[in-house]
């Protein structure tokens, strides 16, 4: 029964991650130089959903090591 409804629930989860990760697949550019935004020193891009994708590991992380 456990089993069943891991299941029940893991499947919507990994199709809506599929979906919102083809959504925005498009590349932005994070800049971490607060001064200058023409030029700046320390810029990256990546897809939109990597990027979140990273935020919400390093939430998870840094919540489950303070708890």
């Amino acid at each position: 029964m456990r089993r069943l409804l891991r299941w029940l629930l893991l499947i919507p989860l990994g199709l809506l991650l599929v979906l919102f990760s083809v959504a925005n697949r498009g590349p932005v550019t994070l800049s971490l130089d607060p001064f200058s935004r023409e030029a700046p020193a320390l810029a990256f891009s990546a897809p939109l959903f990597v990027l979140l994708m990273i935020a919400l590991a390093a939430g998870v992380l840094i919540g489950g090591t303070a708890a």
